[in-house]
């Protein structure tokens, strides 16, 4: 056995034949169990999930939560030879305009984390800007309105306080989550394309907070659906990968 099969399941439990080329990346369980509803069979293969779209291969390949371990996930993919990765999750809003349920595609990520600063210089790394602009447009196509704009991508998610949504804001973050810059600075560092496409479940700092957002689980739950579809029609009209 090679050492990248070896490192790929020390990491995922399978094989890197067992993950596709194209990969959806949800964080929590309550994303990564939406996901596999709408994949046809999809078969568990260690930590990962490999089923069909049409009649291309997707794996589903939760990251945990938070940049060490989005990381640690992103090795074993590139280990694995995976081409497409798109981060289909939640994110904290931090514009007054964005309500729980609304789509945001993240083009950009600053790197307030403490995990990126270890692969790469500089304060903010962008997505793949062609993957990007395609989640963009199979969203105009089902009339899904969204919202582009760069996220800030924090550890601490019970450390988050109102100096930093702040700081965040000057920045231009739209948004505040905890794997982004992970996933785009090793795609950039490995030339995998990877992008975000996240659900807004709360408003940091509001009445709306994660702990009051439940009341709003209906638009959280149509945003995530619309949100996956799109991700989902994007990785299989990318064109031939492999």
């Amino acid at each position: 056995m090679s050492e990248d099969s070896l490192i790929v399941n020390m990491l995922l439990g399978c094989g890197p034949n067992a993950i596709a080329k194209r990969v959806l990346l949800p964080a929590v369980p309550t994303c990564t169990s939406r996901i596999l509803s709408f994949i046809k069979k999809p078969e568990a293969k260690g930590q990962t999930h490999l089923g069909k779209i049409d009649s291309l291969d997707v794996s589903v390949v939760p990251t945990g939560i938070g940049c060490p371990s989005a990381a640690i996930v992103m090795e074993a993919l590139h280990r694995a030879k995976v081409k497409i990765a798109v981060r289909v999750d939640f994110v904290g809003g931090l514009m007054e305009y964005l309500r729980i349920g609304d789509i945001v595609i993240a083009n950009s990520a600053f790197k307030g984390d403490g995990t990126t600063r270890h692969y790469m210089e500089g304060e903010k790394v962008e997505a793949d800007s062609n993957l990007t602009n395609l989640l963009i447009q199979k969203s105009k196509d089902c009339n899904r309105k969204i919202y582009v704009g760069p996220v800030w991508t924090t550890d601490a998610l019970f450390r988050e306080t109102p100096e930093l949504y702040k700081k965040a804001v000057k920045k231009g973050s739209i948004g505040i989550d905890m794997e982004s810059s992970a996933i785009f600075t090793l795609g950039k560092i490995y030339k995998m394309r990877t992008a975000a496409i996240m659900v807004v479940s709360d408003k940091p700092g509001t009445e709306e907070s994660l702990v009051h957002a439940v009341k709003y689980a209906s638009e959280l739950l149509q945003g995530l659906d619309d949100a996956i579809k799109i991700a989902l029609s994007a990785i299989v009209s990318f064109g031939d990968i492999v």
